[in-house]
């Protein structure tokens, strides 16, 4: 019964939970413009958000990659699509 209990939590529901949590820093973290991919990346380690699941939210966000301008490195940098090329949830 105590085992049940502890692990109510199914490792696909576990999965689902992570997912949303990176979504959501990913909007968050964007919500005021492009941001350098380097710190978004190193802050979602720092919030235990693991790369292949800020990955994925990335995609399903259908953030975008660009090399920012007038930077002398190639600095890479994230940022939100338009609003209307947002994806929405039905």
């Amino acid at each position: 019964m105590v085992l049940n209990q502890c692990c109510s939590e199914t490792p696909l529901k576990i999965l689902f939970q992570q997912h949303r949590e990176a979504k959501d820093f990913l909007r968050d973290r964007l919500s005021a413009g492009p941001v350098n991919s380097a710190d978004i990346i190193d802050e979602a380690r720092q919030e235990g958000i693991a790369k292949r699941t800020l990955d994925r939210a990335k995609k399903d966000l259908r953030i975008k990659s660009r090399k920012q301008r007038g930077s002398p490195d190639g600095t890479w940098v994230w940022e939100l699509p338009p609003k209307g090329e947002r994806w929405q949830p039905s």
